[in-house]
Parts: C-alpha cells; structure tokens; sequence
C-alpha cells in the first residue's frame, strides 16, 4: 500500500534515543523525483511527526511505503527501550497540534457509586474495598471514530465492568502497581481487548490508573468478534508500554488551554490509531498461544455466590449461610472470594452492604430516612459499629454524609 504526499509537504520530528536526540526535516519537492531527508537514520528511533498537510502515517508492526519511504524516515515502534520527545522546531509542540480542538472532558468524582457511571454506555459496578476518602477521574476524549478515557482510582476498588455493546475496547493498565485480578487470575499484563456486551470481575489495588481505547466493531468488519473471548491479553511483542506513553501523552496535551486543531490532524490521530488496534486484533487472531482469560473454578464459585447474593435480601446475608446453600466447606468459600477480589467472604459482604447505605445516603431522595433507619435496612443493627465501619471505610461518619446530600438537595 503506498501515500502520495503533495508538493511543499513537511514532516518534522524529534528521535531520541541512548540519551542522544536529532531533529530532522524533509520538504516534500516541487519538481519531479523525491528524495527523503536523512536515509541513514538508523532502526532504533521512535516514531513521533508533527503532521502538518496532508501526510498520513500508522504506528504498528507493518510500515507503510510512500513515494519517500516511510522506513528509512520514520523507523516505527522499532525498539522497547526507546523513548520520544516532542519537536517544537520552529513551530508550536506537537502536543499542542495534536490537542487543538479535541472533544475532551474531565470529570472528578468523590464516590465510587458516582464514577461507575463516568464511563459513556458503560455497565458497571463498583464497591470501596480499601480504606479511605474516595477520590476517581474520568476523562473522555473523542476524535474521529474513536473514544478514548482515561480513569484513575485512589483506593481499592472491586468492579463488575462491561463496555457497550457492539463496541471493543483496548485496556492499558497504567499504574504503579500492576498486579490486579481479572476473572480470578493474577495478571500483570500491560495491555488487554475487553469485548463489548460482555462482563468481567476485576480487583485492582490503590490507586489505580488506566487508559481504554474504544472502537466500534462496524469499523472493524475483517474481524468476528464472535470468536474472541470476553478479555484477551495483548502480546509485549507490540510494544504496548510505548502505545501507553504515546496514550498519556496525548492526554497530557488536552489539558494545555486555548488549544486549537485542524480538522486534518484529528483525522490523522484517528486513522494512526485505529490501524493500531488492527494490528493489536490481528496479532490475537493469528497467535494461538495467545488465549482469553477464561476464568477460574474460585471465580465460578465466586460468581455462584454473588447471583445467589443478588437473589435474595444482602441485609440478612452470611457467610455460614452462603457455605449452606452453595454446599461448600468454609475454606473453599473463603479461598475462592479471596483469590478473585482480594478480601475475605466476611469482608465483602460487610463492605457490600456498607456500599448499599453510602448509595442510599448519597441519595437526596433516600438520605431523609437518617442514619439508623438506613443501617437497619442495610443489616447493621449496631449502631455505633457501624458507624464505626463506615468512618474507616469512607474517612466520614454517616451522619456528615447525609447533612452533606441534604444540604445540597
């Protein structure tokens, strides 16, 4: 496949790699044969290009030729130890390019049961397993064909998430601690494809940082989706942590004021990484050693539980009650719920029922009732334990919580 690029054309760029940087730039010529700038760059830089006309350019593994050839220009996601810089050359930041005229939104949310739904069309569930003031973000930037959200979390958070139907979304988990649970397994995998329409149990530890890309599956039509698992772990061949940094980056620039962009590099920022997540689909298509997380026998267990909880009133639910039913030792129980969210049976469903009376008190419709009959409801029938349980949880007492929501009704 070959890009015509047009008289006068400009690409500038910054490479920098081994500590050592060069900038470089090739003018597209007026007159008859083209001959790129630079031939002799070598293999180790990374792509970054201020686009500036009509050029067009992918990140993958597949390098597309020009009439000046691409490859010998632009090496692209050639090594994992290289890093990149922003060319200001002359002009303005390639951040700032990039950034103009984004749609772009950044919502702060102080409850987990308010930040579930920060995601667009997501359906999720989140309930505070850690200890402490809650405090999540949610950006959203759109552009093109593509929904990019950036989500942060500063304490443990169990979560049921599942993205839109008919869409696929690329996870790149971005924090520190990368160890988390995904359906039961322990995993520490640097990128994931989460299909739309279906629902996964995640446990992640404090604070928490991802970024999703979210595509629909209309433009994807060479790929059936059918046939993929519900969350796939994306091969380290791909260079995912450079896609990571190239991703916060290009949020970075968002949050740069009076920021404006011509239609022509939102066009571009789509199309480079669109063809990015066919390379990412392409690659889990054709490697069997790559394989879907299927969950383990302590999340069947764990999710067995969970309906029968659903089914039935929480506020009188136990752990005793829970080994009667499903008809399992205590051990196996226990085992199973600390393998796939991290805590205990006992813990959960204490933190569970203490999420249903924070939604209740957070609720201007609900908070009236006041702190006793909201515990009650909830199956505390000590008071001042559950005040107790509910300061350490959340960093408040429950009665702060409902002066709060009714002073704002």
């Amino acid at each position: 496949m070959t890009k015509t690029f047009g008289p006068g054309d400009i690409l500038s760029f910054t490479l920098t790699t081994s500590g050592t940087k060069a900038a470089s730039s090739a003018q597209a010529p007026t007159g008859s044969k083209a001959r790129p700038a630079n031939q002799n760059q070598t293999e180790d830089f990374l792509l970054i290009a201020a686009f500036t006309s009509s050029i067009r350019s992918v990140i993958g593994a597949e390098r597309r030729e020009a009439r000046y050839p691409f490859s010998k220009i632009f090496p692209v996601w050639k090594r994992s130890n290289v890093v990149y810089s922003v060319s200001t050359s002359k002009r303005k930041p390639l951040v700032t390019e990039m950034a103009q005229g984004l749609d772009s939104t950044t919502h702060v949310f102080f409850a987990p049961s308010f930040q579930e739904s920060g995601l667009p069309l997501w359906n999720q569930r989140y309930i505070q397993l850690g200890k402490g003031t809650f405090k999540g973000t949610v950006s959203v930037l759109t552009f093109g064909k593509l929904t990019l959200i950036e989500e942060t979390i500063n304490v443990s958070v169990g979560q049921t998430t599942c993205p839109p139907d008919g869409t696929i979304a690329v996870v790149f988990p971005a924090h520190r601690s990368e160890l988390g649970t995904i359906n039961g397994e322990v995993r520490s995998d640097k990128a994931f494809v989460h299909v739309g329409g279906r629902e996964i149990t995640v446990s992640g530890a404090e604070n928490c940082r991802a970024y999703y890309l979210l595509v629909q599956q209309t433009d994807l039509p060479e790929f059936d989706f059918r046939k993929f698992g519900a969350i796939t772990p994306v091969a380290p061949s791909l260079h995912i942590a450079e896609m990571s940094a190239w991703l916060a980056s290009l949020f970075a620039g968002t949050w740069q004021p009076k920021i404006r962009l011509s239609g022509r590099t939102d066009q571009v920022l789509s199309e480079i990484l669109l063809d990015r997540v066919k390379d990412i689909l392409t690659e889990i298509q054709q490697k069997a050693s790559i394989a879907p997380l299927r969950g383990t026998f302590s999340y069947s267990l764990f999710l067995k539980a969970q309906r029968f909880i659903d089914d039935y009133d929480d506020a009188i639910m136990s752990v005793t009650r829970l080994t009667e039913e499903l008809n399992i030792p205590p051990h196996i129980l226990r085992a199973a719920f600390v393998q796939t969210t991290g805590v205990s049976p006992r813990l959960w469903l204490r933190q569970r029922a203490l999420d249903r009376a924070r939604r209740a008190m957070l609720d201007p419709a609900q908070a009236g009732k006041g702190v006793s009959q909201i515990a009650l409801e909830c199956g505390f029938f000590h008071f001042g334990r559950f005040a107790g349980y509910y300061a350490e949880t959340y960093g408040e007492l429950p009665i702060v919580t409902i002066r709060n929501t009714l002073s704002i009704r």
